[in-house]
């Protein structure tokens, strides 16, 4: 299966499986939203509110605390994928979505 190498405890493999591993390094992915659009305010996360997804909202909260300092970020997990819609069509400008 494929899968992202953090949500696999490698303790619990044996020799008979195999996996197909992923790493998402989300330092990068806003680097880039950055180097793109160098006068970004505001990142807007969105996700969903499954478990898994309220796992990687944590991960990604976690690992971009360094650009607290340059950007805010603004989760839109908890809204319907109609709310998501009307409040993506009025970001301010200076706004990225991840």
């Amino acid at each position: 299966m494929g899968v992202e190498q953090r949500r696999v405890p490698q303790d619990t493999l044996t020799k008979n499986d195999a996996l197909v591993v992923i790493a998402n390094d989300f330092i990068a992915i806003v680097d880039n939203i950055l180097t793109v659009l160098p006068n970004t305010k505001n990142i807007v996360i969105i996700f969903g509110n499954s478990p898994n997804e309220q796992y990687w909202s944590e991960r990604v909260r976690n690992e971009l605390k360094p650009f607290e300092s340059r950007v805010t970020f603004t989760s839109f997990n908890d809204l319907s994928l109609e709310q998501m819609v009307q409040r993506v069509a009025v970001l301010p400008p200076n706004s990225a979505i991840f």
